[in-house]
């Protein structure tokens, strides 16, 4: 099934931040009106990747009637590139260095972890089960275009989210990462052109995400060249 962008229940919002030790866009030979939209993934270099998703869902049937469940996630992950295949794609290293959630049920919260300000001894059904995903490793293989096709350690990683800690967390993560979500954190940037565009062009893009049992979001986007424009120094 397909969900429109704006869910009204459950609710969905993604926004992310990157940056690379490499080029992702530069102005192109024919003008200043024109930039070279193409990823480039050179080998050795880390993309690390920040990522906000803020969802809502009710939750029919609870004791208390229906009630509204909201989860916050903020992921920081890192992308290696290990080295480019034969083909023209690339074996990418992925890992997570650091990432927060926040489970709330009408507006109270249910379990919370930060893997930055962790609190010892304190009981936390999340952290167990969330300090096993993050010492998880897994590799990527792309095709020349970006595609992620391939991802080793994936069956490692579901079966540490079983063993031990929450159960209920532990299933709860398996659905949030599955090996779509992986891919996805391979295929970043998202919505390069692979083109060079002129100033004002357009261009489209669609990208599909496995939410286990809530189906699939299927998000289409509109991007347009507007300019150039300062970002942390740099333009």
């Amino acid at each position: 099934m397909k969900h429109p962008l704006t869910l009204t229940n459950p609710s969905l919002l993604l926004c992310g931040a990157l940056t690379l030790c490499g080029a992702l866009a530069t102005r192109a030979a024919d003008g200043p009106d024109s930039v070279d939209l193409k990823l480039q993934w050179p080998v050795g270099k880390r993309l690390i990747t920040k990522v906000s998703v803020d969802q809502t869902q009710q939750i029919i049937g609870a004791p208390t009637g229906t009630m509204n469940q909201s989860i916050t996630q903020e992921q920081e992950i890192g992308v290696d590139v290990l080295k480019q295949l034969d083909d023209g794609g690339h074996e990418l290293g992925v890992r997570f260095l650091a990432m927060k959630m926040d489970v709330k049920n009408g507006g109270a919260s249910m379990m919370s972890y930060d893997s930055k300000k962790k609190v010892f001894g304190s009981v936390n059904p999340l952290a167990d089960t969330m300090d096993r995903l993050m010492e998880t490793r897994l590799t990527l293989f792309t095709d020349a275009s970006g595609k992620v096709t391939k991802v080793e350690g994936m069956q490692s990683m579901l079966d540490s989210l079983g063993q031990g800690g929450n159960a209920i967390v532990g299933q709860m993560l398996k659905g949030m990462f599955n090996e779509d979500a992986i891919k996805q954190m391979g295929m970043l940037p998202q919505g390069l052109p692979n083109k060079t565009v002129k100033l004002g062009e357009s261009w489209p893009f669609e990208m599909t995400m496995d939410l286990g049992p809530l189906g699939k979001l299927t998000i289409s986007m509109t991007y347009t060249f507007s300019g150039w424009a300062a970002h942390e120094g740099l333009t």
